[in-house]
């Protein structure tokens, strides 16, 4: 289930209203560090909830088109389309 942006599974234990209090808590506590979440997945243990997190990773991806170094963000749609189709041969 999607959470705020953020993919997030729970038990049935767990109400709606409930979880997306914890979501919104981890938000919160991952911003204040500078870091954003990739998904959140809230489990029941030994009555307790734990609260496993992934961070979003940080890296950008960068590729050269017409001699000009720019992150795939950053290109037009055609190109980024172009960039999807290519295959990689797992030539080294």
């Amino acid at each position: 289930m999607i959470i705020n942006d953020i993919q997030c599974t729970f038990p049935a234990e767990i109400s709606l209203e409930e979880a997306t209090k914890y979501v919104n808590d981890e938000i919160a506590i991952w911003a204040a560090k500078g870091k954003r979440i990739s998904s959140i997945d809230l489990e029941l243990k030994c009555g307790e909830v734990w609260i496993p997190t992934k961070e979003l990773s940080p890296i950008v991806r960068y590729r050269r088109i017409t001699g000009y170094i720019v992150p795939t963000t950053c290109m037009a749609d055609h190109k980024q389309a172009e960039v999807k189709e290519r295959v990689n041969h797992g030539i080294s």
